[in-house]
């Protein structure tokens, strides 16, 4: 999962070490087709024109199934608003989302479960303890599917990275040294963060971090994969000061028969300069289950498709009319995106459907950041100020 894009300066590359598990402490409990938009009349369920007859209150909370889920008062979190920024169902612990305060708000991060249907805070993370103790805001979430989660983000005082991990029960946060901003998870326990000058960290069952960061740089902003043998990482190239150019960047790692890993990675210029020249970073990708792997960049998402024995990335015709925030996949026929404006864009095995809402007769403009689901279709949706739930189908 990433953290939300914002254009930012780009940064000089520079090197750094990983150090693992420094400063740890444990915390107690405290993803076009033609779908018209809806209107609200449809989110309602009612005749808009049948007088006599009022509005079931609680049909306005649900439009193109899905529906508002309720979150506890944010002011008694130290919050002025709710701003989720990562969700994650897992099968053995349940189902996690993250969520932070508005900009200035005093409150330290949440750790939140869906119980009875609702969101309600459970963990309320800090680095370090005591009177040492400093309030962090969590940036992105994932999870191995196994009873293990990760999330990573910094501290409010000063920007220092902070990675968490979780089994549902105990809490720890540890400092990490450079700038992170995504994370990914497979197989049990198995951890990938990724971030600023080519920074790329695996741990495997909690331990040690391993860096296997790029030479060269660039800024990763996506992390995502099958497994182990087959992780990709999708961010922007170091700006090229001879050419005036940095382009969405792609890096993909597999394993040799010795179990040794290799990365390649490339620029997708040329799908840029197909559509508008602009060399906006991946922010999202996804390795559907027996279907292709996908990337998303605000100005062009591509396909990795295989010929001859080669791969490359195909661009895809559809493009969203807003950003791509996290993508989550049930079926190499089913793909969810989470988008800005509070849009959701559902591929279909050919083509996208883009899914806007409205709810208590107003449409739905949050942003959202995150996007996970279930086996048997449910899914949940988070963003700023709003959390949604898809029963299943």
């Amino acid at each position: 999962m990433m953290k939300r894009y914002l254009l930012l300066a780009l940064m000089p590359a520079a090197a750094f070490v990983a150090c693992a598990h420094a400063d740890e402490t444990p915390n107690s409990a405290s993803t076009d087709g033609g779908v018209p938009e809806a209107s609200p009349a449809d989110a309602g369920g009612e005749d808009a024109n049948d007088s006599g007859r009022d509005i079931d209150a609680e049909a306005l909370r649900c439009s193109n199934d899905f529906c508002l889920v309720d979150t506890p008062p944010p002011s008694a979190y130290g919050f002025t608003k709710w701003m989720f920024m990562g969700v994650q169902v897992d099968p053995v612990i349940g189902t996690w989302a993250i969520a932070n305060g508005q900009p200035g708000d005093e409150g330290t991060a949440q750790l939140l479960r869906l119980e009875d249907g609702v969101w309600k805070p459970r963990y309320a993370p800090t680095l370090g303890s005591g009177a040492a103790k400093r309030s962090i805001r969590l940036a992105a979430l994932a999870g191995d599917g196994k009873g293990h989660l990760i999330a990573i983000g910094t501290a409010k005082d000063d920007n220092s990275t902070v990675i968490l991990r979780s089994d549902g029960v105990t809490v720890t946060t540890s400092a990490f040294p450079g700038e992170l901003i995504a994370t990914w998870m497979t197989g049990n326990d198995d951890a990938w963060v990724v971030g600023r000058t080519g920074s790329i960290h695996h741990s495997v069952g909690g331990g040690e971090w391993t860096d296997e960061s790029n030479p060269a740089g660039g800024t990763f902003y996506a992390i995502w994969g099958s497994g182990p043998s087959d992780v990709y990482v999708g961010g922007q190239s170091e700006y090229d000061p001879e050419t005036f150019e940095s382009w969405a960047y792609v890096g993909h790692r597999t394993l040799d028969d010795a179990g040794a890993p290799t990365w390649t990675f490339e620029m997708l210029g040329d799908l840029q300069k197909e559509v508008d020249g602009a060399g906006y970073p991946i922010i999202a990708g996804i390795a559907p289950p027996g279907g292709r792997p996908f990337l998303s960049a605000p100005n062009v998402s591509a396909w990795l498709e295989a010929d001859a024995g080669a791969s490359s990335w195909v661009r895809d015709p559809y493009r969203p009319r807003t950003w791509v925030q996290a993508l989550w996949a049930r079926s190499a026929s089913e793909v969810w995106a989470a988008a800005d404006t509070g849009r959701v864009y559902r591929y279909d095995g050919t083509t996208w459907h883009e899914l806007s809402f409205f709810f208590n007769g107003a449409p739905a403009g949050n942003h959202l950041t995150g996007i996970s689901g279930t086996a048997q279709g449910e899914i949940f949706v988070v963003g700023e100020g709003i959390a949604l739930r898809r029963q299943v189908p």
